[in-house]
């Protein structure tokens, strides 16, 4: 199983600027001499979006060795998750979240 990174389906949105900072865009129809800027409204969803990324930014590498271990154990069938930790670290997230 491949586990992609978190950033890896934002490469499709970046934005490739050409030199001159213009992106491709002609300013022939501007008669002031001044450009009105693009503007970007976000979502509610796309705000908390941008705060998760923020966060898995910041956030530390990853323990390779717990990883293997608990790779190993899914693996070879010993694995058995506890539902009822899992079950209160989803509610404490989720509490998180609206307080």
């Amino acid at each position: 199983m491949k586990v992609l990174g978190p950033l890896t389906g934002l490469k499709s949105y970046e934005r490739l600027e050409k030199p001159g900072g213009t992106n491709g865009r002609s300013r022939a129809g501007s008669t002031t001499g001044t450009s009105r800027g693009d503007s970007v409204q976000l979502s509610n969803e796309g705000r908390l979006f941008s705060s998760a990324l923020r966060e898995a930014q910041a956030a530390p590498e990853v323990r390779r060795a717990k990883v293997n271990a608990i790779k190993a154990q899914v693996e070879s069938g010993e694995y058995v998750p506890d539902s009822r930790k899992t079950a209160q670290k989803l509610v404490e997230e989720d509490l998180d979240q609206i307080i």
